[in-house]
């Protein structure tokens, strides 16, 4: 298990989900996901579209490089990204940046 192991959150939807009727029975899974993973490459592209796109902006290289040394959580469910955090390290204390919900899944409590 990562440095924040694993939360069990209720009630979301994503395209590949039930209809919205069925959410509360559902349960998304946070857990943290490795720099340059599949699922890591995943969360920046849901971040990308919702946080810089709209503004006419990406990621640059070096903004994504120092993201080796931040902690990334990513919530699915069934195995379908869902929302994604970074946590920030800052002294004693993490600062989270880049919370993102998919569009369809807010107003749900999970961001």
């Amino acid at each position: 298990m990562g440095r924040i192991g694993i939360l069990n959150i209720c009630t979301f939807n994503t395209t590949t989900l039930p209809s919205s009727k069925t959410l509360h029975n559902m349960k998304a899974t946070f857990k943290e996901i490795t720099y340059n993973s599949t699922e890591w490459v995943d969360a920046v592209k849901l971040r990308e579209k919702i946080l810089r796109e709209p503004l006419g902006s990406y990621f640059t290289k070096q903004e994504l490089a120092e993201e080796k040394n931040h902690i990334q959580v990513a919530g699915f469910i069934n195995n379908t990204l869902v929302a994604t955090a970074v946590l920030v390290p800052e002294g004693e204390a993490m600062k989270m940046q880049r919370v993102v919900v998919a569009e369809n899944l807010r107003g749900l409590n999970i961001g």
